[in-house]
């Protein structure tokens, strides 16, 4: 069996198979995320689900270049195994990346919904807590850490707060979360416009994040629109090279 064309052929059918498996893992993670876990249990890390998505997508990309090289020599059998494996992780942390900054974008968009949400309840006159549970029907992503929070409510408002810090596990949550004590501490009077001016900034650096994230997607486009290329240009070229090379080695050894 001819290694070149093989080679050359399978290398985007590798990247293929590799992009099937993350989907499938990516859809398995989700359903497994979605699931509500109980009020009050105790935090322990879960797994990361990083891991388990790259595992995934270098045994796919090794499996299916094994499979379109069957039969083929060993090293070439090993080389098609590494070239699908490399092109499987690449593809999997260039996927997780993308997703990670725009769940991030999501999340601190809602963050800014939420604060700005708590602030007009409690100029209404709720309570910070009551205030807390409406404006959490206005931020699906963030429901699940305020509900944990209040949760705790009546364990102390800190222990409270904590626990929603914990949750919503963002940087730019910290000082806002800071706030929400301070206000339940001594008033939103002493502290008016404080949290509107720090949800402005969060929304500030929010746009500057989704600024950075368009910059980058040309360039990850470009990769992914020249796979089919050069799949073509592998199917095109890898023969042509086979056989230049079997011309030189002919040519080697007549002298």
């Amino acid at each position: 069996m001819k290694a070149g064309p093989v080679l050359l052929v399978a290398a985007g059918l590798g990247l293929a198979a590799g992009a099937w498996a993350l989907m499938t893992v990516k859809l398995l993670s989700y359903a497994r995320r979605d699931r509500p876990r109980e009020a009050g249990k105790k935090d322990r890390k879960p797994p990361d689900p990083r891991s388990a998505r790259e595992t995934a997508a270098v045994l796919a990309g090794m499996a299916g270049m094994l499979l379109l090289g069957w039969g083929s020599k060993p090293w070439v059998a090993a080389s098609l195994a590494t070239l699908g494996g490399a092109a499987g992780l690449g593809l999997t942390r260039m996927m997780a990346k993308l997703k990670e900054g725009s769940e991030r974008a999501a999340a601190i968009r809602e963050l800014t919904v939420l604060f700005e949400a708590v602030e007009l309840y409690m100029r209404a006159g709720y309570a910070l807590p009551q205030a807390m549970r409406a404006a959490a029907l206005l931020t699906p992503r963030l429901r699940r850490a305020v509900g944990e929070c209040l949760a705790c409510w009546p364990s102390g408002p800190r222990r409270a707060l904590e626990v929603l810090r914990k949750s919503l596990n963002i940087p730019e949550a910290e000082i806002l979360v800071s706030l929400l004590g301070q206000v339940d501490r001594v008033g939103l009077k002493n502290l008016e416009g404080v949290m509107q001016r720090e949800a402005y900034n969060l929304e500030r650096l929010r746009q500057l994040a989704t600024e950075i994230n368009i910059a980058k997607r040309p360039l990850y486009f470009t990769l992914y629109r020249a796979l089919p290329l050069a799949a073509a240009v592998g199917i095109i070229v890898g023969p042509l090279l086979y056989r230049v090379a079997g011309v030189l080695r002919d040519a080697i050894s007549f002298f």
